[in-house]
């Protein structure tokens, strides 16, 4: 007696004809997606969110620039107390005056000593005496060297130096010293060409005392009295040491 197997599952042939219709489906629905729009609308509103970002972060960049220019500060970082020039204050119990602005974004201010330093006791004093600005012209040598010179940056000969005074007055305050240029004096109101410091304000004026410029090299410029001036560099008659400081912010009391 002959037996029957019946077949069960798909075909070869019916597999290929389901696959052919789902084929022809996706077409049609990507056909119909297409012909809509609704990739180039799609793509249309990411740019539109990337153009309006952009604007608004351009928006936001001008507050905050329009901001800084009226505080004078960096909206979001660390503010500090803002000093204009001639400003007063006081540093471990001596006053000085403030010889360039300082806004509330610069951590550092930079100082000029009220009186001239008495070069033993290293402390202002109205009775401090005056000092030879070198012992040696030590800058004549340097090579290409123009004029004025700030010998500021350059080694001094001596510790005795006026230079290396107002260095170790400015460490002993907290902070680096130096002495004043002539080109700080000028920025002031001073004038080198008629040896003039009286149209600066009153305070650059109320003592006698080296800058830390070279006229040329032997001599060196001075205030004298409402006068920008230059003098021999061994002179120790007429002028002092009152040097200019730069600290932190937070040493002023």
């Amino acid at each position: 007696m002959k037996r029957t197997h019946k077949q069960n599952g798909i075909t070869l042939v019916a597999l290929v004809i389901t696959i052919i219709i789902l084929l022809i489906l996706a077409g049609i629905s990507i056909s119909a997606l297409t012909n809509q729009g609704l990739f180039t609308q799609a793509q249309n509103a990411k740019n539109l969110t990337e153009e309006k970002t952009a604007e608004e972060n351009e928006i936001l960049k001008n507050y905050l620039e329009q901001m800084n220019a009226i505080t004078g500060g960096t909206s979001g970082g660390t503010t500090y107390t803002a000093y204009a020039v001639g400003d007063q204050v006081t540093v471990g119990g001596e006053s000085f005056y403030v010889i360039k602005a300082s806004s509330t974004s610069e951590e550092k201010v930079t100082l000029l000593a009220a009186k001239n330093i008495d070069t033993t006791t290293m402390l202002q004093s109205y009775s401090a005496g005056t000092v030879a600005f070198s012992s040696t012209n030590y800058w004549s040598t340097i090579e290409g060297i123009t004029y004025p010179y700030d010998l500021n940056n350059t080694a001094t000969s001596a510790d005795t130096d006026a230079i290396a005074k107002a260095r170790a007055y400015g460490t002993a305050k907290g902070g680096t010293g130096r002495l004043m240029t002539v080109e700080e004096v000028v920025a002031l109101g001073g004038d080198m060409d008629n040896y003039d410091s009286s149209a600066c304000p009153s305070w650059i004026n109320t003592s006698n005392y080296w800058l830390g410029s070279a006229d040329n090299p032997n001599f060196v410029w001075n205030v004298s009295s409402g006068y920008l001036f230059n003098y021999n560099f061994s002179n120790d008659i007429y002028y002092g040491v009152r040097p200019v400081i730069e600290i932190s912010k937070s040493l002023i009391s």
